[in-house]
């Protein structure tokens, strides 16, 4: 946000074609990449072995740049009433924010699946086609937002193709490029992503309900951090979709060694790649009997929502790389809390292929 032993060079989904090598009987295990030195900041690089036949140089990818948990909405005295019908256009139908579930389902039809989330929502899946992705919360049996990144959605005169521009116009405001942006207006809590790395486009958005925007439950639970994991792994396949990028398997084996090392970083208040045991990723995936031609691992702290979690390794480019090899073939993702801890919330991704 998962065979035999490796046997080909992978390669970045940016680089040339790489030579292929004929498979042999048996390979030593994948080159390790360097253990970074640790700096006072938590900057971490997203990691992505490669297995040619030559020790390769060493690679370079950006450091991960913490992404901050999202800014919370205050608590006003009384949640505003929103004063305009809101409706997001999408797969050639509308969902309109406040119409009942039965009318979702005949527009839309059953959802894959309906996530337990730690606020005044379930999140409905629409999942059967990633070009067309979209999260719908209900609230009480009725429609209380939307988020989508499908290519063809609209939100007044917002699509995939308005720019921070757009977004000033329609909300009469002077917002700088971000890769998300948070506001409230009429009622309205809105979540705007963006691709600050390439078209500086916007990928996505969110229309809550201020009402349903609050956490209500335990967004740290175990159902709940579940159902975050899956969320991740359904917006990166979102976002390989829409870049003509095969879509990856789910993986139960990758997404317990993902979950663990979440769990790890939580327990014992550090954020890092390599454990405090010294296991790199990759001692940890094989320890879990995966066996893989490719592997990668992104790691995030701070971000208690998938939309921020997804949208915020989609910004970095070494993660963005990860997120759109197109070698990789399975992910597993895991999330874990801990509120003594220095971020409270952990992420990983453990792709391979």
């Amino acid at each position: 946000d998962d065979t035999p032993e490796p046997d080909k060079t992978s390669k970045p989904a940016d680089t040339s074609e790489p030579d292929e090598t004929p498979a042999p009987a048996k390979t030593p295990a994948p080159p390790r990449l360097p253990v970074q030195t640790r700096t006072s900041e938590p900057e971490k690089r997203p990691v992505l072995i490669k297995t040619p036949t030559k020790a390769p140089a060493p690679m370079e990818t950006p450091e991960l740049v913490k992404t901050p948990e999202p800014a919370k909405t205050p608590a006003p005295t009384s949640t505003p009433v929103p004063d305009k019908e809101v409706k997001i256009f999408t797969d050639g139908n509308e969902i309109t924010i406040g119409e009942s579930v039965t009318q979702l389902k005949n527009d839309f039809g059953e959802p894959a699946r309906i996530d337990k989330t730690g606020y005044n929502y379930d999140y409905y899946i629409y999942n059967s086609d990633y070009s067309k992705f979209a999260m719908v919360a209900v609230t009480d049996g009725e429609v209380s937002g939307v988020y989508t990144d499908a290519t063809d959605f609209s939100y007044e005169t917002l699509n995939a193709s308005s720019e921070i521009e757009d977004v000033n116009l329609l909300f009469d405001k002077s917002y700088s490029l971000t890769k998300t942006l948070s506001l409230n207006s009429d009622g309205y809590a809105y979540t705007i992503c963006f691709d600050t790395l390439g078209t500086q486009k916007i990928t996505g958005i969110q229309v809550l309900k201020t009402s349903a925007a609050k956490k209500t439950g335990n967004p740290s639970g175990t159902q709940e951090l579940e159902n975050l994991s899956l969320e991740v792994w359904d917006l990166t396949n979102s976002i390989r979709a829409r870049n003509g990028i095969a879509t990856l398997e789910w993986s139960d084996t990758a997404a317990g060694t993902a979950k663990a090392h979440s769990a790890d970083m939580a327990a014992k208040n550090y954020f890092d790649h390599t454990n405090l045991e010294g296991l790199s990723p990759f001692d940890r995936m094989e320890n879990a009997g995966i066996k893989y031609y490719t592997a990668a691992e992104n790691i995030i702290a701070g971000q208690s929502t998938s939309i921020g979690a997804a949208n915020g390794w989609f910004n970095s480019a070494g993660h963005r790389k990860n997120m759109l090899e197109d070698s990789l073939t399975y992910l597993g993702v895991g999330f874990a809390y801990n509120t003594d801890s220095i971020y409270r919330y952990y992420g990983t991704q453990n792709f391979y292929s």
